[in-house]
């Protein structure tokens, strides 16, 4: 036991864990000034710049071209005749899906609580929900015709 050596904590360290403790602070404080950099100017960013190959807010051909450029913009485009989005056009489908899929998701849950979709279970439930259940024939028909109407 006693041929073993303590060492000190000055022989030890010799000064290399201050500096290494201090290049990490360094390194996480360059990483904090980019994150904050790139919040307040978005478009300077790698990811912005991949995103948008063009400026988009020049004139209608650059606009144009990044409609083509970017597949996010095919989902909305920059812009749309105005004949296309008359009411009289579209006949509101847009709303009406959203409203038919708010319809389903609610009478969905609804009779989750009812039905088990087994093979001995379901004619039973299905039975027990339009005789025993108050108004399970209309939400059974509501769910029914909401996916109906929304295929």
């Amino acid at each position: 036991m006693g041929d073993k050596e303590t060492v000190g904590p000055e022989k030890r360290d010799s000064g290399l864990v201050p500096s290494k403790v201090r290049d990490e602070f360094k390194v996480l404080r360059e990483k904090a000034e980019e994150s904050l950099q790139s919040l307040k100017k978005p478009e300077k960013t790698q990811l912005f710049k991949s995103m948008f190959r063009v400026k988009h807010d020049d004139s209608e051909r650059s606009r144009a071209l990044s409609v083509l450029t970017n597949v996010f913009f095919h989902l909305h485009p920059a812009k749309i005749n105005r004949d296309a989005v008359r009411y009289s056009y579209t006949w509101g489908m847009g709303g009406i899906s959203f409203y038919l899929f708010i319809v389903l998701t609610f009478t969905g849950i609804l009779l989750m609580f009812y039905y088990h979709p087994t093979k001995v279970q379901a004619y039973r439930d299905i039975i027990y929900l339009m005789s025993d259940v108050p108004f399970g024939k209309l939400l059974r028909n509501m769910h029914r015709w909401a996916a109906h109407l929304m295929v």
